[in-house]
């Protein structure tokens, strides 16, 4: 009788499985319907430092899509018998992922410094790019009948992109796209 392998370490997959362990599609929707909740809260945050009237306008719409996206996913949780991820109280500002992150991946000042509100904007939409492309995985991994999911996946992955890109250009208007948007 052979001796059974050994369970891997938690937050490590064996060698080869890395395809056999894939995220829930319903955790991965709390995942984006988290990232929704922080940025309806980082806009107006951001918006407050704001100075020119466009900039504060597109912080408005981006908020209200954001809003709109938020209360579609709870009804959406909720008709798969879950209950919604509540918001948080207060969020942090949101921060670069890497010491080594390009400018517009610095981590915002506090304070009225309007190019650091358009920073917390940047960064909000990378929250939520990410969240979305964690979506698109575990849509994918789950099969064939995820099709709507992969479909709404990849439109928020594009929006939380192409809202990113609007507050990139401002900052980086060389570079005002990233290669993959989510990672």
């Amino acid at each position: 009788m052979t001796k059974p392998a050994a369970s891997p370490a938690p937050g490590t997959t064996p060698a080869g499985a890395a395809a056999t362990i894939s995220p829930t599609v319903p955790d991965a929707l709390q995942r984006v319907l988290a990232a929704e909740h922080a940025a309806v809260y980082g806009y107006p945050v951001a918006g407050v430092r704001l100075t020119e009237r466009g900039q504060v306008q597109h912080a408005r719409e981006f908020e209200s899509a954001h809003r709109q996206v938020r209360d579609d996913l709870m009804a959406q949780l909720t008709g798969l018998g879950l209950t919604p991820v509540a918001a948080q109280p207060v969020y942090r500002p949101p921060e670069a992922k890497t010491e080594t992150a390009p400018a517009t991946r610095t981590e915002p000042r506090t304070g009225t410094d309007p190019v650091a509100a358009v920073r917390s904007a940047v960064l909000l939409e990378e929250g939520c790019a990410d969240a979305y492309r964690y979506l698109l995985t575990a849509a994918v991994a789950a099969g064939g009948k995820q099709l709507a999911v992969r479909t709404q996946a990849l439109s928020g992955l594009a929006t939380a992109a192409a809202a990113a890109t609007t507050w990139r250009a401002l900052v980086t208007p060389a570079k005002p796209t990233v290669a993959f948007p989510g990672l």
